[in-house]
């Protein structure tokens, strides 16, 4: 006579089941978030190298997200020849962020990612690439910041929403707050006479960790500090790339991973 499965051991089965479940989901998502991590710090050392290769051929000068000619840094148009990712791009081979969300300027736990005209994960220290800087100007490029994670909601953040449907390439918006591809770690008064004045490569104390210090801003929060478990990732001058806490970035109002001396 052949046996079957009675109710109360299909209910054993399912409840084992059940109880395998929920212990592996967990698992497998922690694998998958440690892979996302993974592949972006990948990208930013990617991008760290092309940086590298950019310096051997313009005598060492950083590619700028920004123009200084009118005195103070001002955001360069996504579509300009000079702008940032097509600079980078002769190294990369890889097409501009907004154009590929799938290449390096990305990471892809990146909420931002679908956004139209979102042109990348990531986002530089402004005292490289704001300003017109050369790597004999860094002091410790293994312990100076080039970039980070780029803040979510990211509109929000800079107060501009993509025009819908997107506008043709010399529209201002291209030329926006959205496409500032730096932090502005300095003093936003522009006074020449302050320490942290944006030619002197001195970044002001972020509130968020120094609430007494006077001054300080609140540029950093333009940056992703808990997305990795917690974790910012962020890519040195010298080409290496960690995930870390972004206070650790920071020892005191004078002494941070942020200023170049």
């Amino acid at each position: 006579m052949r046996r079957t499965f009675t109710l109360i051991e299909l209910l054993v089965v399912i409840a084992i089941i059940a109880i395998l479940a929920a212990i592996l989901f967990p698992v497998f998502a922690q694998a998958r978030a440690k892979a996302r991590q993974v592949t972006a710090l990948s990208n930013l050392r990617q991008i760290g190298t092309a940086v590298l290769m950019y310096l051997q051929d313009y005598d060492e000068a950083f590619p700028m997200t920004m123009d200084t000619q009118s005195g103070t840094p001002q955001t360069v148009s996504y579509w300009a020849i000079q702008n940032y990712h097509g600079a980078i791009d002769p190294y990369i081979k890889m097409g501009r962020g907004q154009q590929n969300k799938q290449n390096v300027w990305w990471d892809p736990s990146d909420p931002d990612r679908s956004v139209a005209a979102m042109w990348g994960s990531f986002t530089d220290n402004g005292f490289l690439t704001g300003t017109p800087r050369t790597l004999a100007g860094i002091s410790a490029p293994a312990a100076t910041v080039y970039a980070t994670l780029r803040g979510d909601n990211w509109s929000q953040l800079v107060g501009v929403t993509p025009p819908v449907p997107l506008p043709t390439t010399d529209h201002p918006f291209w030329e926006s707050e959205f496409f500032d591809m730096c932090l502005d770690p300095w003093d936003p008064t522009n006074n020449i006479s302050s320490p942290y004045h944006w030619s002197k490569g001195k970044a002001l104390p972020p509130c968020s960790l120094f609430p007494t210090a006077a001054p300080c801003g609140d540029w950093d929060l333009q940056i992703a500090k808990k997305r990795h478990n917690g974790l910012a990732l962020f890519l040195y001058a010298d080409g290496h790339a960690k995930a870390q806490p972004f206070e650790r970035t920071w020892r005191t109002t004078d002494d941070s991973d942020w200023d170049l001396q």
